[in-house]
């Protein structure tokens, strides 16, 4: 992709998991990936915006989704807790 104008963001070419499974090496505790043998979608510049905005709004969805899990493993935690002590009643 030398030389073309992209405003697709990096990481929207490996998060795809087909590709990532595709193009992805694991030698020890490192990873490598062939960016020959990724699927690259080619698309006019205007609608590679809309799909980069797409492609951050999932990152940020994935990130609200780990959040939620932070948060609903204290919850367990706490009430386990509370149950335990004789803090609260069944």
């Amino acid at each position: 992709m030398e030389g073309l104008r992209c405003l697709l963001p990096p990481f929207a070419l490996v998060c795809a998991p087909s590709n990532g499974r595709q193009a992805g090496t694991h030698a020890s505790s490192s990873s490598r990936v062939d960016v020959r043998r990724l699927q690259v979608l080619q698309l006019p510049l205007r609608e590679q915006e809309a799909y980069a905005e797409v492609f951050r709004s999932l990152r940020e969805f994935e990130a609200c989704l780990g959040e939620v899990g932070d948060l609903g493993r204290g919850l367990v935690s706490d009430v386990s807790d509370l149950l335990a002590g004789g803090g609260l009643g069944v």
